[in-house]
């Protein structure tokens, strides 16, 4: 039993998919629980791995990524109008991944982020949502 993300998004184990979040968070920055940091809340994930706010990467620049971030990872959707944000946001940190990934000996990372990609482009292709199963 795992997580399914419809349009082949995402298949996998929990664990597998909540590293993966945190993977993404990291490459830009963030932290994800647990954190290295024990000032962090244990029950929240940060743009940035010291707590402080970030000008480049938040809410209001990555609304796509925030909703993907926080979104439950057993059921529910993302809606059509945030898989669009998401689509063109992963995109634009695909390098930062890259890069993270090959500094952490992450190479599925990388396969993962543009499964997502696709995923979300089969979505818009489809003008569906994603829903998590």
């Amino acid at each position: 039993m795992g997580l399914v993300i419809s349009h082949g998004a995402f298949e996998g184990g929990y664990i597998r998919f909540n590293i993966f979040r945190a993977d993404i968070l990291k490459s830009i920055g963030g932290s994800f629980p647990p954190h290295n940091n024990p000032q962090l809340k244990s029950e929240q994930w940060y743009w940035r791995a010291d707590g402080k706010v970030d000008d480049k990467f938040n809410r209001k620049n990555y609304l796509g990524l925030y909703i993907f971030l926080c979104h439950s990872d057993c059921d529910g959707e993302i809606k059509l109008c945030d898989v669009k944000l998401l689509k063109k946001e992963l995109k634009s940190i695909l390098p930062l991944i890259e890069e993270y990934a090959l500094s952490n000996d992450k190479p599925e990372l990388v396969e993962m982020a543009e499964t997502l990609i696709s995923g979300c482009e089969s979505a818009i292709t489809d003008n569906q949502s994603l829903y998590f199963y």
